[in-house]
């Protein structure tokens, strides 16, 4: 099943949120975002936060309520996180389970929306959800794409810059995360998920949600 949406514009004052974009909304695909610090992962969920009717669902986490999921209904996406500080996405959750919990809480309670989930220990440490995203494409029958956001390192570590106000970090660490990036990237491929690369650096933020639909659409239905 697929809905598709056409000139989609949206405007406040004089600035285009989204400016006559068109995509198509397949049903229930998982969307894994790879990048090191820097790279731009958390933009695209970002950018959807000017969704009139995005709410936030909660759940109960180990006897407490916890923010796990931020919904997007007219654009028929949830994330896993929320977007509401510098951190976003899945580095707000404190381990490996309170992730695959809400990614697991996303699949079953959203089964007509695109999930996307990112962070920094999703894109370098294969090895933690490597077999479980081939789980999910199993056990509920969602196809699971990789996305790595290739943005160039230099490009990464002068928004990291920016981001902090100019106050100096080891840029080495980044380089050796952009790295271990990369080489998630080609163990997923390797196990049989399809994965694919992103360059965003050149494209303006007012035009990288419609630009990443376009693209994500040529490779559904591979």
């Amino acid at each position: 099943m697929k809905v598709v949406l056409e000139n989609l514009t949206k405007k406040y004052g004089d600035r285009y949120a989204v400016n006559n974009i068109s995509f198509t909304l397949y049903e229930g695909q998982i969307f894994g975002f790879l990048g090191a610090n820097g790279a731009g992962k958390s933009t695209i969920p970002a950018s959807m936060m000017d969704d009139e009717d995005m709410f936030v669902q909660s759940y109960d986490w180990n006897g407490k309520e916890k923010e796990l999921l931020t919904v997007f209904p007219n654009y028929g996406w949830v994330a896993l996180g929320t977007y509401f500080t510098k951190t976003g996405g899945c580095d707000r959750f404190s381990d490996k389970a309170m992730t695959e919990y809400a990614l697991e809480r996303a699949v079953e309670d959203f089964p007509d929306y695109d999930v996307i989930l990112e962070g920094i220990i999703l894109s370098t440490v294969f090895s933690t959800y490597g077999d479980f995203f081939k789980s999910l494409e199993e056990h509920y029958g969602r196809k699971v794409i990789i996305v790595t956001l290739t943005t160039p390192i230099l490009t990464c570590i002068e928004r990291i810059y920016k981001r902090n106000g100019g106050k100096p970090f080891n840029e080495s660490l980044v380089e050796q995360k952009y790295g271990m990036v990369m080489r998630s990237h080609e163990k997923y491929k390797a196990i049989g998920l399809k994965a694919i690369k992103i360059d965003p650096s050149k494209v303006s933020k007012d035009r990288l949600l419609g630009k990443f639909f376009k693209t994500i659409d040529k490779y559904r239905g591979d």
